[in-house]
């Protein structure tokens, strides 16, 4: 079968699609014949080798943590799960591998796609949204009436976050590119500042909570539009905030919340809820073949993307 991979740590250059061997499922996973995976920051920091201290100097290393497609073969033990069912499902994050033809995952970690969007778009979903999904409801418990600003409102996490805090009936402000604002008014922000033209903490008076999904403001610039009680979120937190988060916490009542994604069916299962029911629309910025992933990769470095960028393995 084929998989993207890459032989050392570096640019896109590094990227090839080579023949490997076909995986078979353990007892308790289901075999996926890969249709769509999607392209997340996180796959270029593992490329670039930003976090080798954890993904270690054993090579190859396959991509892609996003994978959507159709069960073609089960373990002894799966009964929840029929052949050909149209699934999604979030990979171990250092270990990748959705660029494949074939991947296989342990049954409790997948769920059905849902039926209103198609596989580049379902392919788009699982880090991103859970990551919006688990900073909202999990970490901020955000509560309607509440002023959830998004700084980085635009991207794969971000516009995930914007649709999220609506329809829990918060008043949410977005953050982005002045090139992006009709986008985020598209998705539902209440209000939009355009970070080139404007600092958000010199426009905003007061917010509820401050979402940092690109990591540019730091927990002591946005303090002082925090409301009492508030909260500032990150997915992008210095090592300091990693080290020190509980012990800061402990003073003030503006807490600091560090964002790591945990895989959790259940809450992918929530979100395939939100998105029938029409309260959350994945957006695909743009659909790559597997052979041009170099340019995927390219792309997603250059930044400024609306929603996210899929990369479509099999034919639709």
């Amino acid at each position: 079968m084929r998989a993207v991979q890459f032989d050392r740590y570096g640019s896109a250059a590094e990227l090839c699609v080579s023949e490997c061997d076909r995986p078979r499922p353990a007892d308790d996973e289901v075999m996926i014949e890969v249709v769509a995976a999607s392209v997340n920051p996180l796959d270029i920091r593992i490329r670039r080798g930003d976090l080798r201290f954890i993904t270690g100097r054993k090579f190859p290393k396959r991509v892609g943590v996003d994978v959507c497609g159709r069960i073609v073969e089960r373990g002894s033990k799966v009964t929840s799960l029929l052949l050909g069912d149209e699934v999604y499902a979030l990979l171990p994050m250092l270990r990748g591998g959705a660029l494949a033809d074939y991947v296989c995952v342990a049954a409790n970690e997948v769920c059905i796609k849902p039926r209103n969007i198609d596989f580049a778009q379902a392919a788009s979903v699982p880090l991103a949204a859970m990551t919006a999904f688990q900073a909202l409801h999990k970490q901020a418990m955000i509560r309607s009436g509440q002023t959830v600003l998004i700084n980085g409102a635009s991207g794969g996490v971000g516009h995930f976050a914007v649709q999220m805090a609506k329809n829990i009936g918060a008043n949410v402000i977005a953050v982005s590119h002045s090139s992006s604002a009709n986008f985020c008014k598209s998705i539902g922000a209440d209000s939009i500042i355009s970070y080139d033209r404007e600092d958000c903490i010199e426009r905003v008076q007061e917010c509820d909570v401050f979402f940092d999904v690109a990591g540019s403001k730091s927990k002591s610039a946005v303090a002082p539009i925090l409301s009492p009680g508030g909260q500032y979120l990150t997915t992008l937190p210095s090592i300091t905030q990693m080290v020190f988060t509980n012990a800061l916490n402990l003073f003030g009542n503006k807490k600091t919340r560090s964002v790591s994604v945990k895989r959790n069916a259940s809450d992918l299962n929530a979100i395939s809820n939100l998105i029938e029911r029409k309260a959350v629309n994945p957006r695909v910025d743009r659909i790559f073949d597997v052979s041009e992933i170099k340019d995927a990769h390219l792309l997603a470095e250059r930044g400024r993307i609306r929603g996210k960028i899929a990369v479509l393995v099999q034919a639709l």
